[in-house]
């Protein structure tokens, strides 16, 4: 997914209370007439923001302004970098091919240290909410509306966090936070620098590696969804906390007074909301340094298993993520003649090389295996005895 901004024409200010508004108004809950017009003639609005949010969130950061990325969750925006593209003009690249885009929770990259919540509602929650308005409402408007919300199963989720970026964490490795291992640290970085040179492919540019590529080190994020499919309601802690997963579309959540709840709620898209970019100065490097970090990252790949079967030595290389693993790798002797073939095959445990000599090849304790790609060399060693 590509973005492009430009900073001369600023959009219009989007404040959190509006975009509230916007999400508990399409909230699909169907509230007593009685109670729409009392909203509508107290707010300016037939939606309701529940005190609980307003409380969570207070008033300076319900009028604070903020970046939006609609129809993006939390993960795809952590998982995306920023190339300059003309004067002016930025362009965001999305990573959501990276290994940790897919295998790893935003509950994962969460501050520890910085507050956070979940709050999620459904349609019962949210007239219960609306009740506590100081209106008189007819009875068979009540019944009418209660009976609505028992049968719906929409629920919406607001959640709000103090984020670190994975993305940042690959291409400056003496950062902490995100907790990235070899293989996720590698595959974010080869996605960098694939999204960055095809960018340009598709621009009819070449890459330069003078590109400078920036990430945000760490985020103060809201993401929110109004199109869940379960029924919950209440106020939860995500952090440290093993039973919630925050991935692409699923959440789960811990309610409060100590009671566990364990219906699971699945949502389809969401809207995703920095309030602040620069909680940590974000990270910049050029293409041609990460290109150097991807090519070191690979170079000292560790092996956790070697074996020979038949005339074929297999050596497993855990960190090597599934792409560049499926790469065209050949193992040559120093005169650039074909030592051999090389096979690759790619599972959970990691990448699995094998090589079958060719014969009258003398014997060696180490060959280079090496794969042209991205107007560079990636190489590893392999290890023969």
């Amino acid at each position: 997914m590509i973005t492009e901004t430009e900073k001369p024409k600023l959009p219009a200010p989007i404040t959190l209370r509006a975009e509230l508004t916007e999400l508990f108004k399409g909230n699909g809950c169907t509230l007593p007439a009685k109670l729409t017009s009392a909203l509508k003639s107290k707010t300016g609005s037939e939606a309701l923001i529940p005190n609980e949010l307003v409380d969570a969130f207070q008033t300076a950061t319900l009028d604070a302004q903020l970046q939006k990325f609609p129809d993006q969750t939390v993960n795809a925006v952590l998982h995306s970098v920023t190339i300059p593209i003309d004067t002016g003009k930025t362009r965001q690249l999305s990573l959501v091919g990276a290994e940790s885009y897919k295998s790893r929770s935003v509950a994962d990259f969460l501050d520890p240290e910085a507050s956070d919540f979940a709050f999620t509602m459904d349609c019962s929650g949210y007239l219960n909410a609306a009740l506590r308005m100081d209106v008189s409402v007819p009875t068979s408007q009540l019944t009418q509306a209660s009976d609505g919300a028992l049968k719906s199963t929409r629920s919406l989720v607001v959640m709000r966090g103090h984020i670190f970026s994975p993305s940042a964490a690959a291409m400056d490795p003496s950062l902490g936070g995100a907790g990235l291992n070899d293989r996720q640290r590698i595959g974010l970085l080869y996605a960098i620098v694939a999204e960055v040179i095809s960018d340009g492919v598709n621009r009819r540019m070449e890459a330069s590696d003078q590109t400078a590529v920036t990430a945000w080190r760490k985020i103060d994020v809201i993401w929110t969804s109004n199109n869940g499919e379960s029924s919950l309601t209440g106020k939860a802690s995500i952090a440290g906390s093993g039973n919630v997963g925050l991935g692409l579309a699923s959440v789960s959540a811990s309610a409060g007074a100590g009671g566990s709840v364990s219906r699971q709620m699945t949502y389809k898209s969401f809207n995703t909301y920095i309030l602040d970019s620069k909680v940590l100065e974000p990270v910049q490097r050029k293409l041609g340094v990460l290109k150097g970090l991807l090519q070191d990252e690979v170079r000292r790949m560790r092996v956790s298993s070697r074996s020979t079967v038949n005339s074929a030595v297999e050596v497993l290389y855990p960190s090597m993520p599934e792409i560049p693993c499926k790469l065209k790798w050949v193992a040559s002797t120093p005169t650039n003649a074909t030592a051999g073939s090389v096979e690759t095959s790619w599972s959970d445990a990691g990448c699995k090389v094998i090589f079958t000599k060719v014969p009258g090849l003398a014997d060696k304790s180490v060959l280079e295996l090496k794969a042209p790609v991205f107007g560079m060399e990636l190489s590893f060693l392999l290890p023969m005895t």
